[in-house]
C-alpha cells in the first residue's frame, strides 16, 4: 500500500513542531482545515507515539467529528469550557480565592455579589468554608453550599487563575505535549491569553497550534484575527468545495493575503474529470422582500429541489422570517414577542422604581396603578385589551395575584433548544427548554418511533402490553389519533396521556407555577406548529438562518439579504459606503462571505432594493449578466 501523501501545509506544522514553534494555519472556506488537523495528529501519533495531544473546539458536534475520525489513546478532544474547567476544578481554594477577587472587585461585571449581603459587602474565603464551586448552567453562590458558575463565567475565571498561579501553566504543559485548536475564530479572546501569553510563565516545553479562518469569525464575542508575532502563518489556499464563480466571488470578499485557488486534488467534490466545476453565481433584486416568494418560479431555480433540505438551503439573518416560512409563526411569536409577558417585565420594573406596594393585589390594579404613577408609555395594556388574541389571555390571568404573576417566565431561549448532541447522535432537549416543551418533545420521540416501526424501543419506553390482535388495531387507531395535525397542543397532550402512557410530575408542576400563563397559551395553538419547529430544528426544512450553516454545505444557495430589525448587520454596506460603525461592515462582510461559501454548485443572493448604486455595484461583485430584476 502506498504511504499516505501529506500535504505541504501539514508539513509545514511538523516542521514548527520539531523546531518547538506556535503556529496558526488559516485556510479560506472549503481548503480543508479539519482535514489538516486530522492529518496532523496521525502524524504526530506516528513521530511522537507517547505524547499527549489535547484538541479543543468550539462545539460538542465539532467534539464528535474529530473523535469519529481518528483514533489515538493519547488524543484528548473537547470542547473550550470543559478542558479548562477539567484543569482548574480540582484546585478549589484557589477557584475560591480568584472568585472573592472577581465578586469584590468595583467593576464586577458578570460576577455579582451573593443575593443575601448587602450592597458594597464584601466576601471571604469563609464565605464559602469546604464547600465546592461547581460548573453548571447558572450562578449562584451560597454561604457555607455548593455554588456554581455559569458558562460565560468559566473562562473569566480560568484566565485569572491562570494569570495568578503559575503551578497551572507547568500542569497544562505536562498534561498536553501538543494543544490544537479547532476554529480558533470562535474561541474566546481569554484562551488566547492562556494559551500564548501565560504558558510563558512555565519553562517546560510544549506546542500550540491554532486552526481556523478569521473570515468566518461570526460569533459576538468571540477573537476573530489572532495576531501574535510569536506565531509562525501557514496559509492554506486551495479549495475543495465551491465551483469557480463562487472562488472568485468569495477572493473579492476578503480581507487579508490569501486568495483561493482550486484543489489540486482531481477527486476533490469541486471537480469533475479533472476540471474544476464552473457553477453559477446569481443577484436577484425587487422592490420590496414579498419579491422572494416569486423567485421559484424563475427558470434559473428549475433544477433546484427546495424539498430537499440537504441538496438546497434558504438563508435568512433572522429566526423570525424562518418561522414564518417554516410554518410556526404563532409558537415563535409566544416565546419571542409575547406582550402579556412584556407588560409583566415592564410593570414590574415601574413597581421596583417607584416603590409600588403589590401585597396581596391583582395582577390589574398593580398594572394599572404603575401606569398612572409612571406615566403611559406606548400605551402596552390598552393595546393589548384590544386585542383579541391577548384580552382573552389577560382577563384570565388579570386577577390573579402580582405577586404570583410576577414569576410568569417565558423563556426566548427554549423554543429553538432541541438541539443534535453529536457525542450522543441524537436530538434531545437542552437545559433551557421548558417542561411543556420537553413534554411534547417526549410525546413526538415515541410518535416517531411509532411511525418508524421501532416498535421494541416504543414499548419499552411507554410500558404497554401487546398482545392480542385487538390490542394492536386499538394501538393503531390511537396513534393515528395522535398524528391528527388538526389537534391542539393541549388536546394533543391530553390523548397523549392516555394513548401512551405518559405521566410527567414535572410538567405538571411547571404549569401549575411559573408556567401557568405559557400554558395558558400554548395549549390553544395547533399542535402542528410545534411539529414544524422540530422540522426545522431538525434541518428536514430548506430555510436556516446565516449563522446556523457555518461549517455546512449544499448544492444550492439562496441568501436573502433582508435586515429586519438587527441593526447589528446592514447589507447595504457590501454595496455602498453607508455611515454605521465599522464593526457592523466588517460582521455584514463576515457574514455574507460565509453564506455565499456554503454553495457547491449554484448561489444566488436576493435583496430587497432600488438603489442604482446597490445594483451597479451589484454587478462589479456578481458580473452584469447575473444580476437582473424580479417581482
Amino acid at each position: 500500500m502506498a504511504a499516505k501523501e501529506i500535504e505541504l501545509e501539514v508539513e509545514r506544522a511538523l516542521e514548527c513542531i520539531e523546531c518547538e514553534k506556535n503556529f496558526i494555519l488559516t485556510g479560506g472556506a472549503g481548503s480543508g482545515k479539519t482535514y489538516s488537523l486530522i492529518s496532523l495528529i496521525e502524524e504526530i501519533g506516528n513521530k511522537y507515539p507517547l505524547s499527549s495531544i489535547v484538541c479543543i473546539t468550539y462545539t460538542n458536534n465539532a467534539v464528535a467529528e474529530i473523535r469519529d475520525r481518528i483514533t489515538n489513546s493519547n488524543l484528548r478532544v473537547s470542547t473550550i469550557h470543559e478542558f479548562v474547567w477539567s484543569i482548574i476544578s480540582k484546585f478549589q481554594r484557589e477557584i475560591k480565592e480568584t472568585l472573592i477577587e472577581l465578586v469584590n472587585e468595583e467593576e464586577k461585571g458578570k460576577f455579582k455579589q451573593p443575593k443575601e449581603l448587602d450592597d458594597g459587602q464584601k466576601i471571604g474565603v469563609d464565605y464559602f468554608n469546604d464547600s465546592n464551586i461547581v460548573y453548571g448552567g447558572y450562578y449562584d453562590l451560597k454561604k457555607h453550599e455548593v455554588s456554581s458558575i455559569n458558562h460565560d463565567q468559566v473562562l473569566i475565571l480560568a484566565e485569572k487563575m491562570f494569570e495568578k498561579y503559575s503551578k497551572l501553566c507547568d500542569i497544562l504543559k505536562d498534561i498536553a505535549k501538543f494543544i490544537f485548536v479547532d476554529e480558533y475564530q470562535d474561541t474566546s479572546p481569554l484562551i488566547k491569553e492562556i494559551l500564548l501569553k501565560h504558558l510563558k510563565q512555565s519553562s517546560k516545553k510544549n506546542t500550540v497550534g491554532f486552526f481556523g479562518d478569521s473570515m468566518q469569525a461570526i460569533y459576538d464575542g468571540s477573537v476573530g484575527a489572532i495576531t501574535d508575532g510569536s506565531l509562525v502563518r501557514i496559509d492554506k489556499k486551495q479549495n475543495r468545495r465551491n465551483p469557480q464563480t463562487v472562488i472568485d466571488l468569495a477572493n473579492l470578499l476578503r480581507e487579508d493575503e490569501i486568495e483561493q485557488v482550486p484543489s489540486d486534488d482531481l477527486n476533490a467534490p469541486n471537480m469533475d474529470n479533472g476540471i474544476i466545476l464552473q457553477g453559477s453565481i446569481k443577484f436577484v433584486y425587487a422592490d420590496s422582500i414579498d419579491g422572494v416568494n416569486s423567485l421559484r418560479n424563475l427558470p434559473y431555480f428549475k433544477d433546484w429541489n427546495f424539498y430537499d433540505s440537504k441538496q438546497t438551503k434558504e438563508l435568512w439573518l433572522v429566526q423570525k422570517a424562518n418561522a414564518k416560512r417554516a410554518g410556526f409563526p404563532k409558537l415563535f411569536e409566544l416565546y419571542n414577542s409575547d406582550k402579556i409577558i412584556e407588560l409583566i417585565d415592564r410593570t414590574q420594573k415601574k413597581v421596583i422604581h417607584k416603590g409600588i406596594e403589590t401585597s396581596n393585589r391583582t395582577f390589574e390594579s398593580v398594572t394599572e396603578e404603575a401606569d398612572v404613577r409612571v406615566g403611559k408609555r406606548g400605551n402596552l395594556l390598552e393595546n393589548i385589551r384590544a386585542n383579541s388574541t391577548y384580552s382573552s389571555a389577560f382577563e384570565r390571568i388579570k386577577v390573579n395575584d402580582w405577586d404570583k404573576v410576577r414569576n410568569y417566565r417565558v423563556n426566548k431561549e427554549s423554543l429553538l433548544s432541541y438541539k443534535f448532541n453529536g457525542l450522543m447522535g441524537k436530538y434531545e432537549s437542552r437545559p433551557q427548554r421548558d417542561k411543556i416543551l420537553c413534554h411534547l418533545d417526549s410525546i413526538y420521540e415515541l410518535m416517531e418511533l411509532y411511525e418508524n416501526g421501532v416498535y421494541n424501543d416504543f414499548l419499552r419506553k411507554t410500558e404497554k402490553n401487546i398482545i392480542t390482535l385487538k390490542d394492536k388495531v386499538n394501538l393503531k387507531e390511537g396513534m393515528d389519533q395522535l398524528a391528527n395535525r388538526d389537534l391542539t397542543i393541549g388536546q394533543c397532550i391530553d390523548r397523549a396521556e392516555i394513548i401512551l402512557n405518559i405521566q410527567n410530575d414535572p410538567f405538571e408542576t411547571f404549569i401549575k407555577d411559573r408556567g401557568v400563563y405559557l400554558w395558558q397559551r400554548i395549549k390553544e395553538l395547533p399542535f402542528s406548529e410545534y411539529v414544524r419547529s422540530i422540522e426545522y430544528q431538525k434541518e428536514y426544512l430548506p430555510f436556516a438562518t446565516q449563522h446556523s450553516i457555518k461549517g455546512s454545505e449544499f448544492d444550492n444557495v439562496l441568501v436573502v439579504l433582508d435586515n429586519g430589525n438587527w441593526h447589528n448587520y446592514n447589507f447595504e454596506t457590501l454595496f455602498k459606503e453607508v455611515e454605521v460603525k465599522d464593526t457592523v461592515i466588517t460582521r455584514t462582510k463576515k457574514l455574507f462571505y460565509v453564506c455565499c461559501t456554503r454553495a457547491k454548485k449554484n448561489l444566488c443572493v436576493f435583496m430587497p432594493t432600488s438603489d442604482t448604486t446597490v445594483i451597479e455595484n451589484a454587478k462589479e461583485l456578481f458580473g452584469e449578466d447575473n444580476v437582473f430584476h424580479c417581482g
